[in-house]
């Protein structure tokens, strides 16, 4: 693994994992840096970053006291960068036929005070969306292929979608978005994910959903 490439890059992921989330007043924030293995989240290897709040004050940061998970990747092909969002998203379950139902936008906060600026040197911007899953709310027969999920991100600072973000999405392990470089709001904004549901009588939900930053060249 090339440490010395590595150090800026880390450096700058380490600013946000910090940056804005300081806990309760007596609670440290903690972040561990470790080497990742070459496998499915780098493929030939680079480090792992976590960060959260020391909350039972053993000074060490505990598997339960993760928040989030950042992976910087290192050797041939393109260099990525990838923010595994601590939140899932899902459509509304409410009854079949009503205001509440799946077909009406369902909004959830994935990550607080995200600033991309924090990361010079890209590219290219995508989402990816794994393990999405359909319900039937009444019970009955599974889903069909027609039935999907219209997914998208949203500016929860100012309530807007991000342009071009939306992926329509049926069972399956992975989707990933259109390139959202030059989409997101400069500065820090609170970023949420949006999902209706085709079909009124299934409600659905993805997770993991995570960012990934990519430069290829």
């Amino acid at each position: 693994m090339k440490v010395f490439k590595l150090f800026i890059l880390v450096c700058s992921v380490v600013l946000i994992a910090c940056e804005g989330r300081e806990g309760p007043v007596g609670l440290e924030s903690l972040v561990d840096i470790v080497d990742e293995p070459p496998g499915t989240n780098c493929t030939n290897g680079g480090v792992m970053i976590t960060s959260g709040i020391d909350t039972n004050e053993n000074g060490l940061l505990d598997p339960t006291e993760v928040k989030t998970t950042k992976f910087v990747c290192d050797g041939m092909g393109p260099k990525e960068v990838r923010i595994d969002f601590p939140s899932s998203g899902s459509t509304s379950s409410g009854t079949p036929g009503t205001n509440t139902d799946s077909t009406h936008p369902n909004t959830t906060k994935l990550y607080e005070d995200l600033d991309v600026s924090l990361y010079p040197g890209y590219d290219s911007i995508v989402y990816v969306v794994r393990n999405v899953a359909l319900f039937n709310i009444a019970g009955g027969a599974s889903p069909g292929p027609e039935t999907t999920l219209v997914i998208e991100l949203v500016d929860m600072t100012t309530g807007t979608a991000i342009a071009n973000s939306k992926i329509t999405a049926s069972t399956g392990p992975k989707f990933v978005s259109a390139n959202l470089f030059g989409k997101f709001p400069n500065g820090k904004f609170d970023v949420g994910v949006r999902m209706t549901s085709s079909d009124a009588n299934y409600s659905g939900g993805a997770y993991p959903i995570s960012l990934v930053f990519i430069d290829k060249n």
